[in-house]
């Protein structure tokens, strides 16, 4: 079963209880972070925990250059960030009519525990391959898009492909109020011109 580490380690326990009501229980074997933004990684620790990791149970993929982003944006940075996340999603002030009515993304960004653990497997070339519980995953690089260490996979056996942030029904601004780096749209159009070429039908 895939892990999704959203933001926050409280949030995929509830995401995964929800889950178990529909089908029987499977223990997550790989947990794929498709880039460098906290709020794809930081509930990791709700979805494994670092020993099952250690212990070789759990393998953890992600973009070449993910540490160094996110440590980058999310520790030498991040109380600043943090603070002005505070204007830009307008977190303080109370859900009202008249107050806070929405994130873009969503309704609001959600509090709790945000955590890390590293990668036990970094993807270095554009075509890299893995086979994760019998399937066929198939990766393509895609690094200062919407964040400095991003990627896509591609799932043939299922005609399934992630692109991240980077293609989706929200277009993320070029440049947020938050201090993340300035995307570059020409990489990110590039990006998503050669996901079409390599995977599209």
């Amino acid at each position: 079963m895939p892990g999704c580490p959203v933001r926050l380690a409280e949030s995929p326990v509830t995401r995964d209880d929800a889950c178990q009501a529909f089908q029987p229980y499977k223990p997550v074997k790989y947990v794929i972070y498709s880039h460098s933004h906290v709020d794809h990684f930081g509930g990791v620790k709700g979805v494994i925990s670092l020993e099952d990791v250690r212990d070789g149970k759990v393998g953890i993929l992600a973009p070449q250059g993910f540490m160094e982003a996110a440590v980058a944006e999310n520790i030498m940075a991040g109380t600043v960030m943090t603070r002005r996340v505070m204007f830009m999603y307008g977190t303080e002030l109370p859900a009202s009519p008249t107050g806070h009515v929405g994130a873009g993304l969503g309704l609001r960004t959600s509090s709790g525990t945000s955590g890390l653990i590293p990668p036990t497997d970094v993807i270095t070339e554009d075509g890299d391959r893995r086979t994760l519980d019998g399937l066929t995953f198939i990766f393509l690089l895609a690094p200062d898009t919407e964040a400095p260490a991003e990627m896509h996979w591609y799932i043939p056996e299922l005609k399934a492909l992630t692109a991240a942030e980077n293609c989706g029904h929200t277009l993320h601004n070029l440049y947020t109020l938050r201090g993340a780096k300035t995307r570059d749209p020409l990489k990110w159009a590039r990006a998503l011109d050669a996901t079409a070429e390599r995977f599209g039908a």
